[in-house]
């Protein structure tokens, strides 16, 4: 039983490694007409589709807005009637929220006709938002 346990930590082991290993490469970026033949976009479609966007983020933020405000009276005035209502409310301001920054990150891909990988598209937003506290 030990060594198969110690086995199995060592597979685990190698594996982890090899993972972090492959992960260290980044894979070589994205032109801008991969990115829309990735998103299925035609190029004679990007001025609908900033539209489209545009128009998609303002509602996604109204409704994520009012979700937020429900969930600040809900928690303020103390009035869940079940655990499973804050658990369903709160996913739903998550769920929400992410939709919100997806949209964005797309829009600016599309506007400034330059793919840029979402996590650095969003590690240079917070780094504005980290200065502008300070």
């Amino acid at each position: 039983m030990a060594a198969d346990a110690s086995r199995l930590f060592g597979q685990l082991s190698a594996d982890y490694r090899g993972w972090r290993h492959a992960s260290r490469g980044s894979p070589p970026p994205l032109s801008y007409r991969q990115m829309l033949a990735t998103w299925g976009i035609e190029v004679a479609d990007v001025p609908r589709m900033l539209e489209a966007l545009s128009g998609a983020r303002l509602r996604v933020a109204i409704v994520a807005a009012s979700a937020y405000g429900a969930l600040i009276a809900q928690l303020v005035f103390d009035r869940f009637n079940s655990w499973m209502y804050l658990i369903l409310a709160s996913t739903c301001v998550l769920a929400l929220s992410t939709s919100t920054l997806v949209l964005s990150w797309r829009l600016h891909c599309l506007q400034t006709k330059r793919y840029q990988e979402f996590r650095s598209w969003l590690g240079a937003r917070l780094r504005i938002f980290r200065q502008s506290v300070r």
